[in-house]
């Protein structure tokens, strides 16, 4: 489902952003249903893409048995699809029913959205 520039300004993470970051952003986003306990990204994996929570509560844990949970909505989740190696640290997964933004890592990737998203 196709993402406006309206919803993501609605975000405080995104609030920064000008209004052409925000149509380059929403030009590459997707919205995705989470089903609870289903996982969006796996420890070691190639980070394929950066998550935006709209709705739900994600965990993310690590492999020195911590974990961190993520509920509000605008929270970044699979980060390290901005930051070298660009694999994942952690595993993220859907504690309930949820919605993310996803955007494609390969479009961030060098592209200035990359540096003010990891700044974020």
């Amino acid at each position: 489902m196709a993402v406006d520039a309206q919803l993501l300004k609605s975000l405080d993470s995104m609030a920064a952003f000008t209004s052409d970051e925000l149509a380059q952003v929403a030009a590459i986003a997707d919205r995705l249903p989470v089903i609870e306990g289903e996982v969006l990204a796996s420890q070691g994996a190639s980070a394929q893409s950066l998550f935006i929570n709209l709705e739900g509560n994600y965990m993310v844990v690590f492999a020195e048995e911590q974990a961190l949970t993520k509920h509000t909505p605008g929270d970044f989740l699979g980060i390290s699809s901005l930051l070298s190696p660009f694999v994942h640290r952690g595993t993220t997964i859907g504690l309930t029913d949820g919605e993310v933004i996803a955007l494609p890592g390969e479009d961030l990737q060098g592209e200035v959205l990359r540096e003010r998203l990891a700044l974020s």
